[in-house]
């Protein structure tokens, strides 16, 4: 394996967003024969001075490599460019590494597999200019040969690159995962700023403070993790009616100050459903309880 990660492969990049150039320039940076395409023909130009080919059509990308890598938008453009080229495809290997959901990655994987082609799903977990790092995380799923097979060229795209298994939704979901935890905690912590800013105070004084409940919050993800597997929520030390009633402070602090309280009052929905679902008197990590709660239109 080691010998193959010195040697350069062909490699193909299909859509040269931010993202896609970034994982171009790796390719190219580990020295791999990276061939280009994207739909508008200029993105290719600064990777074509690094030293990349540019492809005038998907066809031609995919037929100058036995290893195609796709970043778009979604699945929905995925589809639109890789479906039509099926044929071109068939004995190749496409690497998706284009944000979705598990359900559209494992629709995938079952499309290639009826059209002969080996698909690998995977997820980008660091920014753009992280790519082709040591720490860089991506996460891969599906055929274990197939990974096994690539890894070589693969890592050049990060450092920490990691299998995940068989199943092809495995990277999508881990990478959503992620991404709920990134989303939801900063908008918790721009939801605190507006607020302070509403009540004319600066949110950089209250940077210490910010720093110190978000590494607390960190403390927590262990135990609820085992609370979460084994349903199981002891109350010795809080109870989530209690937090409720926390959290409906909050709710109100917000409409005094006259900012969205749309971000409070969804959490607050969720340990809601978990008293009425009879878990008041249980502890915190008990509020799963209500989001596990199917959504009723």
């Amino acid at each position: 394996m080691e010998e193959n990660h010195k040697t350069p492969q062909n490699v193909t990049v299909l859509g040269l967003g931010a993202m896609g150039s970034a994982l171009a320039k790796a390719f190219l940076k580990a020295g791999h024969r990276t061939t280009v395409w994207n739909r508008s023909a200029d993105k290719a130009v600064p990777l074509v001075e690094k030293g990349a080919v540019a492809a005038a059509t998907v066809s031609e990308a995919v037929a100058a490599s036995e290893l195609v890598v796709i970043c778009v938008l979604n699945y929905e453009i995925l589809e639109k460019i890789v479906k039509p080229v099926a044929d071109e495809l068939q004995g190749k290997t496409l690497v998706s590494l284009t944000n979705d959901t598990p359900a559209k990655a494992r629709q995938m994987a079952s499309w290639a597999q009826a059209e002969g082609i080996d698909y690998l799903d995977g997820s980008v977990l660091v920014p753009v200019p992280e790519v082709g790092q040591p720490d860089a995380l991506l996460l891969y799923s599906g055929p274990r040969h197939i990974f096994d097979k690539y890894f070589p060229v693969l890592r050049a795209l990060g450092g920490k690159s990691t299998y995940l298994g068989e199943d092809p939704g495995h990277a999508a979901l881990y990478d959503i995962a992620m991404m709920n935890i990134f989303y939801t905690s900063l908008t918790g912590v721009l939801h605190s700023y507006a607020l302070l800013n509403a009540e004319g105070e600066r949110a950089e004084e209250f940077l210490p403070f910010g720093r110190q409940v978000l590494a607390l919050a960190g403390s927590f993800l262990e135990n609820f993790a085992k609370s979460a597997d084994k349903k199981h929520y002891p109350g010795d030390l809080d109870n989530i009616t209690m937090e409720a009633a926390g959290i409906a402070h909050i709710v109100h602090a917000s409409r005094d100050a006259g900012i969205n309280v749309s971000i409070p009052e969804a959490v607050k929905g969720a340990f809601d459903r978990a008293v009425k679902a009879g878990f008041g008197a249980n502890g915190m990590p008990g509020a799963i309880e209500g989001i596990r709660a199917p959504e009723k239109n």
